[in-house]
C-alpha cells in the first residue's frame, strides 16, 4: 500500500519546515545580539566616567573608605538618565578583594578596568549595564525594541 502522498511532496515539506526552522533560529540569534549590542553600547558611554569618578575619588581620599556613600550622591550625574537596577557595578582593591557590589555579579566577559593613580593601579572596575532595566521611554529601550521589531520583519521575509 502506498502513502497518500507523493514523496517529492514530503520532501518539498521537510525542506520548507527545516528553512522556517532555521529563519527562526536565526531571528532569535539576532535578537539575543542586539540585546548584547546595545547592553555594550550603553557601557562605552557609561564607563569611561565611572572609572575617571573612582580614581578621582581615590586620588583625593587615599583609599577606598567611604566610597558607597560618594557614589550614592554622585549617582545622578555618572550614570545620568540610567535607573539604578539598569547597572552592576563592582569595585574591587588591589588585592582584587570586592569594596563595593552594586547590583548583580557582572556577567563572566565583563572585563576588569583596571583604576590608576598616577600610574600605579589602584583597584579594579567591573561595569555591566542591563538593557532590560531601562524604562520603556528610554532612548536606547525604544531603539532596541525597533531593532527586533526590524529582526522579526526580516525574518518573515525570509
Amino acid at each position: 500500500m502506498r502513502g497518500r502522498f507523493p514523496l517529492s511532496l514530503k520532501l518539498a515539506l521537510a525542506l520548507a519546515a527545516m528553512g522556517a526552522l532555521g529563519v527562526v533560529l536565526t531571528t532569535l540569534s539576532v535578537q539575543a545580539l542586539i540585546r548584547v549590542a546595545v547592553g555594550r553600547y550603553l557601557l562605552t558611554r557609561q564607563e569611561p566616567r565611572w572609572q575617571r569618578a573612582l580614581e578621582a575619588y581615590y586620588r583625593q581620599s587615599g583609599s577606598w573608605e567611604g566610597l558607597e556613600a560618594y557614589l550614592r550622591a554622585q549617582y545622578p550625574r555618572l550614570a545620568r538618565d540610567l535607573p539604578p537596577e539598569a547597572l552592576s557595578l563592582w569595585v574591587y582593591d588591589r588585592q582584587r578583594r570586592p569594596v563595593l557590589r552594586w547590583g548583580p555579579r557582572p556577567a563572566a566577559w565583563v572585563p576588569r578596568r583596571v583604576l590608576r593613580v598616577e600610574g600605579r593601579p589602584v583597584g579594579f572596575l567591573r561595569l555591566q549595564v542591563h538593557p532590560e532595566a531601562l524604562g520603556p521611554n528610554a532612548p536606547e529601550a525604544r531603539l532596541e525594541r525597533r531593532l527586533h521589531q526590524m529582526a522579526w520583519l526580516s525574518g518573515l521575509l525570509a
